[in-house]
């Protein structure tokens, strides 16, 4: 019972930061930031130079509307939704940038984890960010062809979240308290489909 009383305050608090700043991700943390060479090539070591331009930036948002069809409709058996679809426009508040998100959350079977989704569209704001996109512990991987961040804490609670980039332009971002529900939920995004939208 205390495990499930932390997770769900865990849950709740990672909510009110994400509500409470909008596009700008988690608190302390820096916005992810992915390479400019071409996604087929990429790879998770690369490192971005500040101004570097050699991918096109966008310049138009997609719509909350555009992210949210990106949420998957079937999860895990078992899943259901802890808080409501969610999308906003709004500016992040570190680089007061525009920006859209959005954002769901499922509880597993029993309350035993709260799991996060995130889908952010930064527009052209990334292709010319120095921010680092690494923090402690993280681990380089790649997820569907594009650069992602993964870190894993077996701590109590234990907590789990992985960041993907793609195209200079989107992250989505999943956290939660399980490395497996983690990865059944990634497996689910269409990861190329967020970044062809225009």
């Amino acid at each position: 019972m205390k495990k499930l009383v932390i997770m769900l305050v865990a849950a709740l608090l990672v909510t009110l930061v994400f509500s409470t700043i909008g596009c700008g991700g988690e608190g302390g943390e820096a916005t992810p930031t992915p390479t400019n060479t071409p996604a087929a090539t990429q790879s998770p070591n690369a490192t971005q130079t500040p101004g570097n331009t050699a991918t096109p930036a966008a310049t138009n948002l997609a719509s909350p509307d555009e992210l949210t069809r990106f949420i998957p409709l079937s999860v895990p058996s078992g899943w259901s939704i802890y808080h409501s679809t969610e999308g906003e426009i709004a500016k992040d508040p570190m680089s007061r940038h525009d920006c859209t998100h959005a954002s769901v959350g499922w509880s597993t079977p029993n309350l035993d984890d709260i799991v996060s989704l995130n889908i952010y569209d930064y527009g052209a704001y990334l292709a010319g960010s120095s921010d680092d996109p690494k923090w402690s512990g993280s681990q380089d991987t790649t997820v569907g062809g594009y650069p992602a961040w993964k870190i894993v804490d077996t701590g109590q609670p234990p907590y789990a979240e992985l960041t993907v980039v793609m195209q200079n332009r989107f992250v989505v971002r999943i956290g939660c308290g399980s490395e497996s529900n983690l990865n059944q939920l990634s497996a689910l995004i269409d990861y190329a489909g967020i970044a062809a939208l225009k």
